[in-house]
């Protein structure tokens, strides 16, 4: 990949006035919070270009900016081979899906393209960097695109982990091959790749892998179990279903599949619980991960957006009501599984 001189020479003033869009993002976001959380998709976009357009002037980008209509990649172009793609989220954290691989809509003669990010949730924030140097890893949705992380540093992206260029690879014959060979050269014994078309294959998916249970460090199962906890409130219960959606949301959502749902919440049994100073015999085993893990699903469940709590739950519940929807759930799930047994669910819980 041959890179003009140009683009050598005045990366760092192009930086400088990413620096100084972002600077100003973040500043105004400050005094219009509301304003920039309904800012999302294209609408952050036209808001990137007329600022850039106007931190521009007085320096060799003035005029030259283009907002870049459709599906194109990228979404903004200075002098034609700069390119900067605006993502964004409406969660409290630096990651997103990304563009696909294969870059068939990308722009040509654009050389140097940036990520400009906005992190649209309290409190907003802006970052940039380079498209590749935010790359963490790869995810399968209709096809296979980036995972976007603006945490993560150029040692440990993914072209650094494959140890191969960006450019290179996307400029390879079949980029998508060489995804899938580095990804199978770290898989664990008894794993696979789930998804191997080299041309067309959700951001639900974090992993191209397939992965079990077994396998996962406990702390991992510890986060998907409060997870689970949270979104499926009837694998408190009793029925011969209950673990139906969970199974495919860990293989859908996460790539884990285990032979054994049951043990995974229930190995060893019956356990005693001291609630309130007092002892109660013969509690199946969920209970004691629900009461000490409680304050971890409540944080989950408010950091949910309000189209997957209805997703998972049927009904939309705003943010403050959502606990107390989850209890109900519960109650209403372990009538028959808590029959006979002298526990008060809100006191486990409250505990």
């Amino acid at each position: 990949m041959i890179i003009s001189s140009n683009v050598e020479t005045d990366s760092a003033e192009f930086e400088r006035l990413l620096g100084n869009t972002a600077s100003y993002l973040e500043s105004d976001a400050k005094a219009r919070p509301e304003y920039y959380i309904s800012r999302a998709g294209e609408k952050l976009e036209t808001e990137v270009y007329e600022v850039m357009s106007k931190k521009a002037i007085g320096n060799t980008f003035e005029g030259t900016m283009k907002l870049i209509s459709g599906h194109r990649f990228p979404d903004i172009v200075a002098r034609n081979i700069w390119g900067v793609e605006v993502k964004s989220t409406k969660q409290d954290h630096w990651k997103t899906t990304g563009n696909s691989v294969l870059e068939t809509t990308r722009i040509e003669n654009v050389e140097r393209i940036y990520l400009l990010f906005g992190k649209l949730a309290e409190p907003i924030g802006f970052r940039y960097g380079r498209y590749e140097d935010c790359m963490r890893g790869v995810a399968v949705t209709h096809s296979p695109r980036y995972l976007i992380d603006m945490e993560t540093t150029p040692e440990d992206n993914i072209f650094s982990l494959m140890n191969i260029d960006y450019d290179d690879l996307r400029l390879s014959d079949k980029p998508i091959q060489k995804i899938i060979r580095y990804y199978r050269s770290i898989l664990e014994q008894g794993e696979d790749l789930w998804w191997l078309d080299s041309g067309e294959a959700d951001p639900n998916s974090q992993s191209v892998t397939v992965r079990l249970w077994t396998n996962l460090k406990k702390e991992k199962k510890d986060v998907l179990r409060n997870q689970a906890m949270a979104l499926f409130p009837e694998i408190f219960g009793t029925g011969n279903k209950k673990y139906a959606k969970l199974a495919t949301w860990l293989a859908g959502s996460h790539g884990i599949v285990s032979p054994s749902l049951r043990d995974t919440f229930t190995a060893g049994g019956q356990v005693e619980l001291i609630v309130r100073g007092r002892k109660v015999k013969g509690v199946p085993r969920i209970f004691k991960y629900l009461r000490y893990n409680n304050r971890e699903i409540r944080k989950y469940l408010e950091s949910l957006t309000d189209d997957e709590i209805e997703f998972y739950w049927g009904e939309r519940v705003p943010k403050n009501k959502r606990v107390n929807k989850w209890v109900a759930l519960l109650r209403e799930n372990t009538r028959k599984s808590l029959a006979g047994i002298q526990l008060n669910l809100k006191d486990l819980i409250d505990n």
